[in-house]
């Protein structure tokens, strides 16, 4: 299981304390950058876990494993009726479950709009757009040394003449009228400034190329063809539109799917289309030219749905059961409680560790009348503000002894959460570098 960084995915054993990861704000629904505040790594035991395992999604997460969920209120009260007809559903309430308390109809959140995308530009809208067709229809050609050369080129079928007057359209709004010729470097005629101009190619093919100094500039925002999470995450939701439109009408692959040859790219662009509130999975899948070229293609398909069911699968196709695992088991603390997730190609939010929250929690707490509490008056008694967590006052009988102050030691999970001295010291260390 992989979690999404603001600098890509990444497994429990590179994240780190302070890493910037996406969250889910269950109050809002909307999706936010936070910093992690543990990494919580528990021993290899046998431990009865939850699996859940379809096309569209794959968990495995021990039984108390916290999930924020949608779950429907009906107009005349939840259930079924007597005659086994559903009532009909009114909205859903965001609630908290864990995998042992999952109920059949309760949705988990697979996408949300991201409350932390900029509202000022940084880049044109020609900017974004050029990029996109870069990154899809660009070809870098290499020096003999293996270096990247400077000059890249953009190519589109004639067949597709509305986008090749897009092309021409963006390269004109950022870089100008098109040049006949490229002048010739070191020379007074040729000042550093980016340009491009339509190549005379026999066949059925546009080619149009970039001088070094315009290839530089697109080179930046993605090199290698690989769109950097610096430059997406620059972008406003429209440009992330902008953005994701043009890549799929350069990759002509259907309306919820793009297939590309080099798995970076295709993980960048669904870094893009997480940002823009999209629900994707990702998988390897042969391509047309699989048999004669012997590559993979790697696809990003697009869901329109948010939320998923996930007890509802088949026998074979989603249907959860409880299984043996004996390896590690690892999950963050975040501030919202949730991180974004990804098993095995599916997307989703889930909830983080409660761990810390136990040990924390099971302290020994005192519980007082309410005259014991906060009020410092006249006499200047009581108070009590020692480690206490949230404590509502109850009138409580006395017995014939008068007020008493009754201790109570809550219980620590010791077989979900073993070695907890062991598990701060290893943190400690990794914090430590």
């Amino acid at each position: 299981t992989e979690i999404l960084t603001d600098h890509g995915w990444s497994g429990y054993r590179d994240l780190r304390v302070g890493d910037t990861v996406l969250t889910l704000n269950h109050e809002t629904g909307l999706s936010q950058w936070q910093p992690v505040e543990a990494v919580n790594v528990f021993p290899a035991q046998e431990r009865e876990m939850l699996s859940i395992e379809s096309r569209s999604h794959s968990s495995l997460t021990t039984l108390n494993h916290r999930w924020p969920v949608l779950r429907p209120h009906f107009r005349n009260g939840p259930g079924a009726t007597a005659a086994g007809t559903y009532k009909k559903r009114a909205g859903f309430d965001r609630a908290w479950a864990t995998s042992e308390t999952l109920k059949w109809d309760d949705r988990i959140p697979i996408a949300a709009d991201c409350a932390d995308l900029p509202d000022q530009p940084k880049y044109s809208d020609a900017m974004v757009e050029t990029v996109a067709w870069f990154w899809t229809e660009g070809h870098i050609r290499k020096l003999r040394d293996g270096r990247p050369w400077r000059n890249v080129t953009i190519t589109q079928s004639e067949k597709n003449a509305a986008n090749c007057d897009r092309i021409r359209s963006a390269l004109t709004r950022l870089f100008g009228p098109p040049a006949a010729q490229f002048p010739r470097r070191g020379t007074s005629q040729a000042p550093d400034i980016p340009r491009w101009r339509e190549m005379n190619m026999a066949g059925p093919n546009m080619v149009i190329s970039l001088n070094a100094e315009a290839g530089d500039l697109i080179q930046r925002a993605a090199p290698g063809r690989v769109v950097t999470h610096e430059f997406l995450l620059s972008l406003t939701r429209a440009q992330l539109g902008l953005f994701i439109e043009t890549s799929m009408l350069a990759d002509n692959n259907g309306a919820h799917c793009l297939a590309q040859k080099d798995p970076e790219s295709a993980e960048a662009f669904q870094f893009a289309c997480i940002l823009a509130g999209l629900s994707t999975s990702i998988r390897l899948s042969p391509s047309a030219h699989h048999a004669k070229y012997g590559y993979l293609m790697t696809s990003v398909r697009m869901r329109s749905q948010r939320t998923l069911w996930p007890l509802r699968g088949k026998p074979g196709h989603g249907k959860p059961e409880r299984v043996t695992y004996s390896g590690e088991v690892w999950c963050p603390s975040t501030a919202n409680r949730t991180w974004l997730a990804r098993r095995r190609g599916t997307v989703y939010f889930t909830g983080n560790s409660s761990w810390m929250r136990d040990v924390r929690l099971a302290k020994m707490r005192l519980i007082v009348p309410p005259e014991y509490l906060d009020n410092i008056g006249r006499g200047e008694g009581a108070v009590f503000e020692p480690d206490r967590q949230v404590f509502t006052p109850l009138n409580m009988l006395h017995d014939s002894g008068g007020p008493q102050i009754t201790a109570n030691q809550f219980q620590i999970r010791v077989a979900e959460h073993s070695q907890s001295v062991q598990e701060l010291l290893n943190r400690i260390v990794q914090s430590a570098g």
